[in-house]
């Protein structure tokens, strides 16, 4: 199975021998702008081995989403030498179905000057037949290139338009150029390109902020005289696995062992860091760039990819903590307490706690848990351990049992797109 890229894919079609530079300025640009472009003359131009060097080019345009053509001063060589269709020529023809039914995105641009010769020629046409009329120094084959111009013009269908004998041609505006500057303008109006994709630094500062962000949450425990990491929450993972919070403890009591005692004030004191020490700057850049979309082919625009996605979950998880944290600060004082008489040994039957204070510390634990399962998922991904950004989804909420009843009550995201595209949401007035 043939994976597609996620860039939009160019091909760029013209005569080479006079376009060259252009050509190469093109694809320069355009990857710097984040496309993949398609030039023959390259190594890296995506070649069918049982094809024919024609037929390869002709495929690639299907393959691609952007199609930009180049008119000079040159016929180029031939594809058809006995209908006279030049290989640039039957690369439009390719195209241009698709362009015409909205598949592919077109740009054609045809050199000032040659234009301004076809114009001269036509004033002088006017005087004396064709065949008489002097060739331009800058056109090859005078005849056939103006009779171009006027095929990717739609000449005869605008006409016939102009006279109420047909409709007006789809994807057929010529656009001069005289400088390079010329075509990038063109380009970013027709692809609508608004700036690059400077996605390799905003994934460097991501690593960065990801890895500062991971070490607050790590320690380290000498194995063996080897240091290995050590998860800060451990505090708490041995009570969240044994002690059960059911909805109905919510408003009632939950009774902890002396034991457990020992371990929630540590875990609150010590290992829960302050959502003000995590770092989140680089994230919000990486969100707000649109580096991290994806193109979709089959429907010709731009979708969150996967790593874009657990970017957002990873600002949600981080604002869960931010919330939870705020929450548990009133009661920390509490719990210390309870753990220091713990400790000394003065609560062997337990302690019955209110069944809300310990629905924040569970809630708390949960939202470390999910940060952490968010740094190491990402950063595993970006160093390239996994092909996959592998990351869990934790718990909802802290009560047993809620999870289940919370997703199948918030409506998926298929869901909601497909009630937006029904238009049946309204917006309510009060």
């Amino acid at each position: 199975m043939q994976v597609r890229p996620t860039r939009p894919k160019v091909f760029v079609s013209s005569t080479i021998q006079d376009l060259r530079d252009v050509r190469s300025a093109i694809k320069y640009w355009l990857e710097e702008m984040g496309f993949q472009v398609q030039l023959s003359e390259y190594n890296d131009f995506d070649r069918k081995p049982e094809l024919n060097a024609f037929q390869a080019c002709f495929d690639a345009i299907g393959d691609c989403d952007y199609y930009i053509l180049l008119i000079g001063g040159r016929r180029g060589s031939l594809y058809d030498e006995g209908a006279g269709v030049s290989v640039t020529q039957q690369e439009y023809r390719t195209a241009y179905e698709p362009a015409k039914a909205g598949r592919l995105k077109m740009a054609i641009f045809a050199r000032q000057d040659v234009l301004n010769a076809k114009v001269d020629r036509a004033g002088t046409t006017q005087v004396e037949p064709a065949a008489t009329a002097a060739p331009s120094p800058l056109v090859e084959d005078p005849a056939f290139v103006f009779a171009f111009i006027d095929e990717v013009s739609r000449a005869a269908e605008v006409a016939e338009a102009v006279a109420g004998e047909g409709q007006y041609p789809a994807a057929n505006w010529v656009m001069p150029f005289a400088t390079f500057r010329d075509i990038v303008d063109g380009l970013r109006s027709a692809f609508r390109i608004t700036g690059p994709l400077e996605a390799v630094a905003l994934l460097e500062n991501l690593r960065f902020e990801l890895e500062e962000n991971l070490r607050i949450l790590l320690r380290k425990h000498k194995l063996c005289g080897v240091d290995l990491p050590f998860l800060a929450h451990w505090w708490l993972s041995g009570v969240r696995e044994e002690v059960t919070l059911t909805e109905e403890a919510i408003g009632g009591v939950v009774h902890l062992s002396q034991e457990h005692l020992r371990h929630v004030g540590p875990y609150l004191i010590t290992s829960a860091p302050s959502p003000d020490a995590l770092l989140t700057s680089a994230l919000d850049d990486a969100i707000s760039s649109g580096a991290f979309l994806s193109y979709d082919h089959d429907i010709g625009t731009y979708r969150p990819s996967p790593l874009l996605e657990s970017l957002y979950a990873l600002r949600k998880a981080l604002h869960v903590y931010r919330t939870r944290f705020a929450g548990m600060q009133q009661y920390l004082d509490h719990w210390f307490e309870l753990s220091r008489q713990a400790n000394r040994g003065e609560l062997p039957g337990g302690y019955s706690v209110p069944g809300d204070q310990f629905t924040l510390v569970f809630g708390l634990y949960d939202a470390q848990v999910e940060l952490y399962r968010l740094f190491v998922g990402i950063l595993r991904w970006l160093y390239g351990h996994t092909g996959a950004i592998e990351v869990e989804s934790g718990p909802i909420s802290p009560i047993t049992g809620e999870d289940e009843k919370i997703r199948q009550d918030r409506p998926s995201r298929e869901e909601l797109q497909g009630w937006l595209q029904a238009d049946v949401l309204r917006p309510r007035s009060s």
